[in-house]
Order: structure tokens, then sequence, then C-alpha cells
């Protein structure tokens, strides 16, 4: 028996070393934007940036958004997310709008409209459209917080696909041209 405890504090003391290590190596900047907050995390592993940005990705331009529905006022109209891990990156883009009409109209809306698109069930956060492309991942979520529904929609790309894809503003990051 007191082998295995040793094994075990031997084990925790190695897990507690890389850990500790790891967490020495992260740096994160925030800066503030016309927009809002920017965000960048380095760390031994790779990288994550989110960026705020004035105008709508043609991914996300391409989903219809819900007639009469405004870009929720606390955030600008979309957000992009890069993440570089272990040689491996994705980009997601995302924009939240709000309507007072109910979440049930507003979801048989998006059922007509996208009629490709799969369910991917309901729960929780709301009710979620979702299709899927070659590299690519777009969805839309519908949901009610504080008395009035909101709809996010979003996109996801493989690094292959975000760099074929160079429709964002940005010049900076390995995906070619992301926003």
């Amino acid at each position: 028996m007191p082998v295995q405890w040793l094994l075990l504090a031997f084990f925790a003391f190695v897990i507690g070393h890389i850990l500790f290590r790891f967490a020495r190596s992260i740096r994160a900047t925030v800066a503030d934007d016309k927009l809002g907050k920017t965000v960048h995390v380095e760390t031994s592993i790779g990288t994550f940036d989110l960026k705020p940005q004035e105008s709508k990705d043609p991914l996300l331009a391409s989903i219809p958004v819900y007639p009469g529905a405004a870009p929720l006022e606390s955030r600008p109209p979309e957000y992009e997310a890069g993440i570089q891990v272990l040689g491996r990156g994705f980009r997601m883009l995302t924009a939240t709008y709000w309507t007072s009409t109910p979440v049930e109209v507003v979801w048989e809306f998006y059922k007509r409209e996208l009629p490709d698109w799969e369910e991917n069930g309901k729960g929780a956060c709301g009710r979620e459209l979702v299709h899927h492309e070659p590299g690519c991942t777009r969805k839309v979520q519908v949901y009610s917080r504080d008395g009035r529904t909101l709809i996010d929609i979003g996109a996801s790309l493989k690094r292959a696909a975000a760099a074929a894809a160079g429709a964002g503003n940005s010049s900076d990051s390995s995906y070619g041209v992301l926003r």
C-alpha cells in the first residue's frame, strides 16, 4: 500500500509541475479597440485571439437575420475568434441579434428559411440549426433571455478552410487572411 501512495504522490507532483510551468508560460493582453476589447493569449501550446468586427463576414452575411431583429446593443455586430493549438487552428465568427418576437415564431422563420439545415435539438440554450460544409460549420441558435428572443448566428472554419475563405479584413494570422 505505501508504494501506491508514493506513486500517487509522484504523479501528483509531476502533473502539478507541468501545470505550474504551463501557467507561467501564459501571456495575455487586453486592448481597447474602437468597437470593444480585443484579447490575445499566448501559451506554450498555442494562441487565442478574440476581436470585435465592424462588419459581417460573408459566411455570416449569407445567413438570414430575422426581419426586425437588431444587433445586441451591448456588443459589436460580430466577434471573431482565432485559435491555434498544437499546430492546428480554426476560426470562429459569431453575431448576436435580439427581437421582441416570441422564440417559436423566430424558430419557425429559420426552419422555413434554412430547410436543408439540420435541427440540433432543444436544450437549455434554446434551439439550434446546423449546416455542415467541407471545412466549415454554420449555426443559428434561437433562445430567450431577459424577456426577449436572442438569435446567435455563427460559423467555425478549420485552418485550411479559413485560409481559403479569405473573406476577412484582418491581415494578421497564420490563416492567410483572417478577420
